[in-house]
């Protein structure tokens, strides 16, 4: 017994440049604002030692400015 592709597979490369193509600009400026958030969060959680909303042990997160308190992620 020989098992061969569908003679109908559908090539991902193309299938995907069709559908930006096809993509208003609204649904491109999400993906990229969603990407950009993900890489900048992993930015973030490195420089500061611990994902956003983890404590830390090795790390004080609160600063005292005058009389109002910054929480730094």
């Amino acid at each position: 017994m020989t098992i061969t592709a569908a003679p109908h597979s559908i090539d991902p490369t193309t299938y995907l440049d069709d559908l930006l193509a096809q993509a208003s600009p609204d649904l491109m400026r999400q993906m990229l604002q969603g990407f950009i958030n993900q890489i900048l969060s992993a930015q973030a959680d490195t420089v500061c030692g611990a994902e956003y909303g983890v404590a830390s042990t090795t790390r004080c997160c609160d600063r005292l400015f005058g009389s109002s308190v910054v929480t730094i992620r």
